[in-house]
């Protein structure tokens, strides 16, 4: 069983360039995202999509991991996460490597814990498991945020984990009912 983990990673943000290399309590937010992919105990590769060469720099000098050079069209600001996640699938491919369960990241959740990883990868290897999703953490309901868009039945602090496979069909695992992998 293979567990592709995929982070994008675009430069051209519109309020801060290059916001997944700034530095959040000593690390950055992309720095933060590697090292629990890396701490996560499911995942085989790692795989950043990016289209800034600040970020390429640093994805293949200080992390030591391996870069995907995504194309202009994917990055942006209307190119989705899904468009990106589907890019790599298909380079990894070119590059003999096939993926049974792909996971993404976003630098923007630094928060995310190796334990969300691997619980979203269990999710997806359970009996009428999908091939895909991201784990997402609530962060509670702070003058109307806390719910994710694409869900806005989700209850504020709910205590579980959502998982979304690339075509947009959701599956609810409960944060108390998965168990990591060991």
């Amino acid at each position: 069983m293979s567990v592709l983990a995929v982070i994008p990673a675009r430069g051209g943000s519109k309020g801060i360039k290059n916001k997944n290399l700034v530095e959040i309590a000593g690390k950055s937010l992309l720095e933060w995202t590697v090292d629990a992919v890396r701490a996560a105990k499911t995942v085989d590769h790692l795989f950043v999509s990016t289209d800034s060469i600040d970020i390429l720099r640093f994805v293949e000098g200080v992390l030591d991991v391996e870069p995907l050079i995504r194309p202009p069209h994917l990055a942006t600001d209307h190119a989705s996460s899904e468009d990106v996640v589907l890019h790599a699938l298909d380079r990894t491919r070119e590059w003999g490597f096939l993926a049974d369960v792909t996971v993404m990241l976003q630098c923007t959740s630094p928060l995310t814990l190796p334990e969300d990883i691997d619980g979203t990868v269990e999710a997806l290897l359970a009996p009428a498991g999908m091939t895909g999703g991201v784990p997402l953490v609530g962060h509670g309901d702070q003058e109307g945020r806390g719910r994710h868009p694409a869900r806005p039945d989700t209850a504020p602090g709910d205590a579980s984990r959502e998982t979304r496979t690339v075509h947009g069909e959701w599956r609810r695992v409960r944060h108390e009912d998965r168990s990591v992998p060991g």
